[in-house]
């Protein structure tokens, strides 16, 4: 995950206030807050191979 989904993911959560309900699911703003918080840390890991390389 690019740093530019991020922080558009982060202004998308933003843009609800905490005691917001996203979804019928009860999904709020502050959970919304809150993933975009964990996805701050998220970084790409290159895919490696684990067999043997030809």
């Amino acid at each position: 995950m690019d740093d530019s989904l991020k922080a558009r993911f982060r202004a998308f959560a933003d843009s609800w206030n905490d005691d917001d309900q996203v979804d019928e699911n009860g999904l709020t703003g502050a959970d919304l807050k809150r993933v975009a918080e964990y996805l701050r840390g998220v970084v790409m890991v290159e895919r490696i191979t684990l067999g043997p390389q030809e």
